[in-house]
């Protein structure tokens, strides 16, 4: 529980660090996984580069200039996910700024 509260902090941290001015949180339950998504209103990321942010130590160029980090905090998340059995996906909200999905399996 730990780690996913760490997860779920590092996901609403950055989205009021790169510019969001609203932070959702969202939970879904269904026989197989619960779904934790923070939803921002934050300017998105270009879809070539969501991939390559969950490696450590990787920062967009107009987010060196705009906020202080070292590019880990999606690495960590990444590296939660997993341990827990998860995935950690990230896409742009179709009405503006980004949607991180934690997908973590329920214990039989």
């Amino acid at each position: 529980a730990k780690a996913i509260t760490r997860a779920l902090f590092n996901l609403i941290d950055n989205a009021w660090k790169y510019g969001a001015s609203e932070v959702t949180l969202a939970a879904t339950v269904d026989v197989r996984q619960i779904r934790l998504s923070i939803m921002d209103n934050g300017p998105g990321i270009p879809e070539s580069e969501m991939e390559r942010l969950k490696r450590p130590f990787t920062r967009l160029e107009n987010a060196r200039s705009n906020a202080s980090g070292t590019g880990l905090g999606m690495a960590i998340v990444e590296r939660i996910a997993r341990q827990h059995g998860g995935q950690f996906e990230l896409k742009n909200n179709p009405t503006g700024g980004l949607i991180a999905t934690l997908l973590l399996p329920l214990k039989p």
